[in-house]
């Protein structure tokens, strides 16, 4: 029996709004961190708009130890002019893996998703109308769109794991077996493999003497949770610092 659906704020029958009340645990903006590629983000917020930037440390960083959602929206904002060419055509992709990566690291975001039954799930911001609804409620609402694919995805998952209930071995199978018991509990969204849509490998030069130091952002972040703040590197040819060179001042918009 399915456990009654919950309403607030703008919720109906039809329809859960999840930009603020019960449901905010859907928001990009929610204090859920996820770990993609070997980087752990605050929020997906932060995973999102780091994202914009694979192959730019200095961008990626600062958006990465912004002390909050909000602060790496703006700094998302202010680098916008040094993001990937292609970011609109991938993004939508980039987003779906970040959520994925949510649904998949924590049981509570599960439960939320699957506890809004088959209503629409819209987010009901009024600032943004291709991830959301817009001001006059008409938008594409793209992060809705996703968030309903990846709860069927989630049902498809856990209905496959579930014994056919004509076996009749059901109760027999969880006390031969008790990890069977939690089979359905734990099961998480398929991972969908894409290849070239994210780059975890950077390249850092130098604008004094133009040597080139490879590295990746996982290394430079763990560099930067040891050190308690941003990672500050320095040239081997010269010494010369990377983050000092300007290549931190962004554009506003």
């Amino acid at each position: 029996m399915s456990p009654p659906l919950e309403y607030h704020g703008l919720d109906t029958p039809e329809r859960v709004c999840f930009y603020e009340q019960d449901f905010y645990v859907l928001s990009n903006f929610s204090s859920f961190s996820v770990k993609l590629d070997a980087v752990t983000y605050p929020t997906s917020e932060h995973a999102y708009h780091a994202k914009k930037f694979p192959t730019d440390a200095i961008a990626a960083l600062a958006i990465l130890h912004a002390p909050s959602a909000h602060e790496a929206f703006k700094l998302g904002q202010r680098f916008k002019a040094r993001r990937r060419e292609d970011w609109d055509l991938v993004k939508v992709d980039v987003m779906r893996r970040i959520l994925r990566a949510k649904v998949e690291q924590h049981e509570y975001v599960r439960r939320k998703l699957l506890a809004t039954g088959d209503r629409e799930l819209v987010e009901n911001s009024w600032r943004d109308d291709y991830w959301g609804w817009g001001e006059n409620k008409d938008g594409q609402n793209q992060l809705g769109k996703l968030w309903m694919e990846l709860r069927a995805e989630l049902r498809g998952s856990n209905a496959s794991a579930q014994t056919p209930p004509d076996s009749g071995t059901k109760d027999h199978e969880q006390k031969q077996n008790p990890e069977a018991a939690e089979t359905v509990q734990t099961t998480s969204v398929p991972a969908v493999d894409l290849p070239g849509l994210v780059s975890d490998s950077i390249s850092l030069d130098c604008a004094q003497c133009g040597h080139v130091v490879k590295t990746t952002l996982a290394v430079v972040s763990a560099r930067s949770r040891q050190c308690g703040r941003i990672w500050n590197p320095r040239c081997p040819e010269c010494g010369h610092s990377f983050i000092a060179n300007g290549q931190s001042a962004g554009t506003a918009d």
